[in-house]
């Protein structure tokens, strides 16, 4: 029972930090927005994280992302997630990347 409680904990911290709750953003020019997203845990618990920019990582439903552009590499292929090989998109909040968003295999 505390196992659960615990966990729920932790994905409601997670989700307020990540700016999933928030509310949508007030102008075009914000990326960050009202997506419905849950985030990605490792094996052990923790908060999955980019590699490349530390951002957290999350996972979201394909309409979500249907007008957003894939992270590309430098050598112009699109950017893939380690585990699942699903494309990388980001969210930018102040020319950071402040979460990372993959979509999920069905």
């Amino acid at each position: 029972m505390k196992k659960t409680a615990a966990l729920v904990l932790a994905v409601a911290v997670s989700c307020s930090l990540a700016g999933c709750a928030a509310p949508a953003a007030s102008g075009p020019s914000d990326a960050v927005g009202d997506l419905r997203c849950v985030p990605s845990f490792c094996a052990d618990g923790r908060l999955r994280r980019d590699l490349a920019t530390d951002a957290p990582l999350f996972t979201a439903p394909a309409d979500a992302l249907a007008a957003r552009a894939p992270r590309f590499n430098d050598d112009g292929t699109v950017c893939r997630d380690s585990e699942s090989a699903a494309p990388l998109y980001e969210d930018v909040s102040g020319g950071e990347v402040v979460r990372v968003l993959v979509l999920p295999q069905r």
